[in-house]
């Protein structure tokens, strides 16, 4: 899309932010991604597979963010459309985000700030019970950060009170 715009009217798209959202975007993701296509269970790349790496290339995720309340809901009817396969919790949260720049880094700043409280909290589950808890699935270290994550996104609130956030618990 980056290209495609600029080659049309690289001055218009400058002007009015589209180029500066879409090369910002190029930084964050490889591409267009609708969670719709993404196969629970199935490694999304076929080199993630290759090297044997956990979470989204894996197949699996704990949490799906969303930056609108209709991908939020559309995320949640896919959940439930697909009946759980694997029977595993997934918290599916909605920061709502205004698609300017502006609102989107400041967005972004917020986002972080979670990924990295609820990734801290993993963390310190898993640290807690031991590796040698684990099955295959990480199922062992899931009920404590399951639980953890309404508090956590209370403390968030609290920070980002400007940026409203829903949360429910879906299974995939």
């Amino acid at each position: 899309m980056y290209k495609e715009l600029e080659s049309k009217d690289p001055r218009l798209y400058k002007n009015n932010g589209i180029l500066n959202m879409l090369g910002r975007n190029r930084d964050v993701k490889w591409g267009p991604e609708r969670w719709q296509d993404w196969q629970v269970g199935v490694p999304r790349l076929q080199h993630a597979k290759d090297r044997g790496s956990e979470g989204t290339e894996a197949g699996l995720v704990d949490v799906v963010i969303t930056c609108e309340e209709r991908c939020w809901d559309a995320v949640i009817d896919d959940l439930l459309n697909r009946g759980s396969p694997l029977n595993r919790p997934v918290h599916v949260i909605n920061v709502d985000i205004k698609d300017n720049h502006e609102e989107a880094a400041v967005g972004g700043q917020g986002i972080l700030d979670l990924a990295t409280s609820l990734n801290k909290a993993a963390q310190e589950e898993r640290d807690a019970i031991g590796a040698s808890a684990f099955d295959a699935a990480g199922a062992a270290s899931r009920s404590g950060f399951d639980e953890r994550v309404p508090e956590i996104l209370g403390e968030w609130q609290e920070r980002w009170p400007n940026l409203p956030a829903v949360w429910t618990l879906a299974w995939f």
